[in-house]
This record gives C-alpha cells, structure tokens and sequence, in this order.
C-alpha cells in the first residue's frame, strides 16, 4: 500500500489517531452495486487501463496519428471511491480521503501534449477528432437511470474499448452504470442506511465532529483544499484535518456497523432493481475477466 512522504510529516500532528503498529487495520466489507461488477480493484484496474491505452494507440497509430500512452501512475486513483462513502480503515489511516494527496502530488500531465504542440490547428483538430470522435457521428444511451449520454462509436477511445472487451461494452457499461445508480440511490433512502447513518452522526458529534450526512466530511474538506490552493502551508494544515476527519469517520462507520447496513440494504434494493439484468451483468463480467487474462497474458 503506498505511503505518501506529506503524511509521513503530517500523520505526526494528528495525537491519537490512527492504529498504533504493526498490523494492517482488518478490511471492512465493500459493498458495491450488482457484485461488484463496474468495479476493479486498483491492481487490475492498472491491467486494465494500460489494456485500453494499447488499443487507442494501435488505433491512433493506423490513422495516422502518434499517440503516447498515459500511464497509470498511481492504480489507486484509477479506483472510483465506494459510491456510498464508506471507508478502509488502511486508506483512511493513510491516506485520509485523498483529497488533499491528490492536490499536493504532481500534475498528472499528459504525454501527448508534446505531441499536439508539434502539429498545426488543423492537424490538432483531426488529432482530437481521431481520438474521440465528432458529435455529427454520436450515438445516444439513455440509461435506466434516465440519464443520457452520448459517444462516437467510431472514435479511437471506443475502438480501443471495443478492441478490449469486444462488443458492445460501452452501451452494456453505460446500462449497467445505470442500474448501479438506482441501486445506490433506493439503498441511500432505505431505513438500514439511514439508521446507521443517525448512529455514525452520534459517534462522530462525541469525537468532535459534528456532522449530519455521511457526504459532509469530504465535501468540507474538499472547500477547504479549493480554498487553499496556491498555499503549501494552509494545504498541509487541511491534510493534518482530513487524516483526523477520516480516521473519526471510518471508526464511526465500524461504530454504527455502517457497512453491514448497507449491505442488508443494497441487497434488499437488488431485488427489484437487478432481476432483469443478470445477462448483462453477466456478459460484463466474462469480457472484463476476459480482458485481464489477455492483459496479464500479454496477449491482444
């Protein structure tokens, strides 16, 4: 698990917090939308991501354009949080939200600026159209959600998609995506969550930290990241509050047994929601295991 050097230094300001030694914090369950599905845990989600970033460069390449692949520098942050916010005791120890690890590292950057500094207006334009498309050529999805997106199935980013995890990843994503989100909200709004969040509210009012919604910790800490930007200090001031907020919020989540909730209460939410869906749920799981046996493999 990575150590990042700024919570060495700061993780010492934070008196009595954290686990005192030797041993990893036990993981506590994870519950995610339909198994799991959509989601990749940071290993294979780096396996994943260079896949895709192959694929668009073949792609690019046979066009006609350079294309750098943008590596995975840290798999972590290629990892979408739990959509319910609950918290690792490891992660949360470590790394608070990552909010303000993420503002102090490096810019992530992009190896094909270089690229498009070299080219002209025009060949800018066809270099950004290659890779993602034109919205004459985009094709609709609405998903179950009620939420409409749109892609160009010829662009670069879905031919390597498609080169991937074969067909029709992104309308199956994008369905599922959905489903997920319904999951996620009648899960949010059923009496298991909204307990346990009443007791988690308690816990963390006696450590100090008197908030009401589960979402209030990263939301304050993130102001007050967007706040001090271009303040090294006022930055190292927030991380020191963002590890003792994280560590009171994750031991209230084990407190308020906040994640044995919404477990019961995303499995009881399934039942309605995930019925006519497990094909598709299915079929997604298959391309994307398929995809990581060629990607460890080596193989396309």
């Amino acid at each position: 698990m990575r150590r990042l050097l700024w919570l060495a230094a700061t993780a010492l300001l934070v008196a009595g917090c954290g686990a005192s030694g030797h041993e990893a914090p036990a993981a506590l369950p994870d519950p995610r939308p339909l198994s799991g599905v959509l989601y990749a845990p940071p290993a294979n989600a780096a396996l994943l991501h260079d896949a895709e970033e192959a694929a668009v460069r073949d792609c690019m390449h046979e066009r006609g354009f350079e294309y750098h692949v943008i590596p995975a520098r840290d798999p972590w942050r290629l990892v979408e949080d739990n959509p319910y916010g609950l918290l690792q005791p490891d992660r949360a120890t470590d790394d608070g939200y990552g909010i303000t690890a993420q503002r102090l590292g490096p810019p992530a950057g992009d190896p094909n600026d270089e690229i498009l500094q070299r080219l002209s207006e025009t060949r800018q334009r066809q270099w950004h159209e290659a890779l993602v498309g034109t919205p004459d050529r985009h094709r609709k999805v609405k998903r179950p959600d009620g939420v409409t997106l749109s892609y160009d199935p010829g662009a670069c980013v879905e031919t390597g998609f498609r080169s991937v995890y074969g067909k029709p990843w992104t309308e199956r994503f994008r369905a599922l995506e959905g489903v997920g989100n319904q999951v996620v909200t009648a899960t949010l709004r059923g009496a298991a969550f909204r307990t346990a969040e009443r007791k988690w509210a308690t816990c963390m009012a006696e450590e100090g930290h008197p908030y009401r919604a589960l979402g209030e910790p990263r939301q304050e800490i993130q102001e007050r990241v967007e706040k001090a930007a271009g303040d090294s200090e006022a930055l190292r001031e927030t991380g020191r509050a963002e590890l003792a907020v994280a560590r009171a919020d994750v031991a209230c989540q084990q407190r308020a047994r906040l994640h044995q909730a919404v477990a019961a209460g995303q499995q009881r939410a399934e039942k309605t929601l995930r019925g006519d869906w497990e094909a598709e749920i299915k079929a997604h799981r298959q391309a994307r295991d398929r995809a990581l046996k060629h990607a460890r493999s080596g193989t396309a």
